[in-house]
């Protein structure tokens, strides 16, 4: 399965909100919007994605590992 990395974006970005909403939880919305900064600056090969960009759930799993050892979890 792809999924866009607009769509990846907009879908954490969303959880976000609900979270500030409904929980409060300060650290959990802190790492989705650095997970939403790293999935902007991916980059292939040197060169930035696009958001058109289609991504397999795989390849977000590993960009979430990749936050979870810059920004700490």
């Amino acid at each position: 399965m792809k999924i866009s990395k607009q769509m990846a974006i907009m879908s954490h970005l969303s959880d976000c909100q609900e979270m500030v909403d409904m929980y409060g939880d300060k650290e959990r919305i802190r790492m989705r919007i650095n997970f939403v900064k790293m999935i902007l600056c991916d980059n292939i090969l040197g060169v930035t994605t696009p958001l058109d960009h289609e991504y397999t759930t795989q390849e977000l799993d590993a960009i979430w590992e990749e936050t979870k050892e810059t920004c700490g979890a």
